[in-house]
């Protein structure tokens, strides 16, 4: 179980979001909305450890976030953040190889790998630079990255950003097929509203300072 227990968000002096009580069940879609500024990254950074909790706590088994280890915390979530800082000349099999441990020679014949290709048939940019590839290309791998990652929490910070509508419709079956047939928990930020529509089972919004 994970769940946010009277937890404040923000900083010492800038407090958020106040008072969050909420439980999030594996195997479910949330999505996380609200204005610019409202405080949504901070939220769900604070949920995984990466911005300090102002008060308040958040619970994954029933321990506090803040008592596992960073190693720990690599095996209980997989994080899509909207900026990342990825060497442009590094390939996208090296990027997987990284991330995933599977050594490039090895990647196509990985399960894993064969499962998240046959949905959205991304080989073809294995042996390509990242810095060479498109907005919507760049989005996808880093969306594989995340996706292909054994994880028990995913966290996606507006994971449509760049896709085109063809990408967008995979991503969608994956997260309602693949992910929810392996009772993962995901935990989106998106402003995109058909695609929440098409994908949330629980949709939080940040308004005022108030999840609701």
């Amino acid at each position: 179980m994970f769940e946010a227990i009277n937890l404040d968000v923000g900083f010492s002096k800038n407090i958020l979001v106040s008072r969050v009580n909420q439980t999030f069940e594996a195997g479910k879609i949330y999505t996380i909305i609200g204005d610019n500024g409202a405080g949504k990254t901070t939220f769900i950074k604070t949920l995984t450890g990466f911005v300090p909790i102002v008060s308040g706590s958040v619970l994954f088994n029933k321990r506090t976030i803040d008592s596992f280890s960073l190693a720990e915390k690599s095996k209980i979530f997989s994080i899509l953040f909207s900026k990342n800082n990825i060497d442009p000349m590094i390939k996208v099999n090296e990027i997987f190889e990284f991330s995933l441990g599977i050594k490039s020679r090895d990647l196509e014949k990985s399960p894993i790998f064969l499962e998240f290709n046959e949905v959205f048939e991304i080989s073809y940019l294995l042996s390509r630079p990242f810095g060479v590839l498109s907005d919507g290309q760049r989005q996808l791998v880093l969306i594989a990255r995340s996706l292909m990652k054994k994880a028990s929490v995913y966290i996606l910070d507006e994971p449509t950003i760049y896709l085109d509508l063809k990408t967008k419709e995979k991503l969608i079956h994956y997260l309602k097929t693949v992910l929810s047939l392996k009772k993962s928990l995901v935990i989106m930020i998106s402003h995109d509203a058909s695609f929440v529509n098409a994908t949330t089972d629980h949709s939080l919004k940040i308004e005022n300072g108030v999840l609701s």
